[in-house]
């Protein structure tokens, strides 16, 4: 399963998403217990809106090697699908696991003040949304975010932060 989930990286670098879930199927194929081939797997199929399918593959692959329960890319993935099922108070534990395992994974403060504007605190989203503007100058606006937000729940990541404050333009 190995080379192929390296093959399925680089289909996803390439934006050929269909490309990458097929190579994760077989991946499962030779091995549905691969703990990495089920997460990759669970990643590739949100970018089609399988969020559901998405976190039970993602939650397999924890349970196949649970020491990946302390490691950072199993509770961003698990985000992915919580904000993608508009699960927010899920979405909420898993960035603040996120936070927990790497202080410096800037990109969760915005995660963040998305997700609380979702859940109507509106004030915490906004001390976030400050918080992740000063680690990242850069994205002032809607426009810069939509440069570096994850495509995969992009639209519901914007949609929190106009909530929290953060301007179009």
């Amino acid at each position: 399963p190995e080379a192929l989930i390296i093959l399925s990286v680089s289909a996803n670098i390439k934006r050929d998403l269909k490309q990458r879930v097929e190579l994760m199927k077989k991946a499962l194929e030779i091995n549905p217990n691969h703990a990495t081939a089920n997460l990759e797997y669970g990643l590739s199929i949100t970018s089609f809106g399988e969020y559901e399918k998405a976190k039970e593959h993602i939650l397999k692959s924890i349970e196949l090697n649970p020491t990946s329960a302390n490691e950072l890319f199993p509770h961003a993935s698990l985000m992915f699908c919580h904000m993608g099922l508009k699960d927010f108070e899920n979405a909420l534990d898993d960035i603040n696991k996120t936070i927990d395992i790497d202080h410096d994974f800037t990109g969760a403060l915005g995660f963040k003040a998305s997700v609380l504007a979702h859940l109507d605190r509106v004030e915490e989203a906004k001390d976030f949304l400050a918080k992740y503007q000063e680690k990242r100058p850069a994205v002032k606006n809607i426009s810069d975010y939509e440069k570096v937000a994850p495509t995969i729940i992009k639209e519901v990541l914007i949609e929190g932060l106009v909530k929290a404050g953060m301007p179009n333009e």
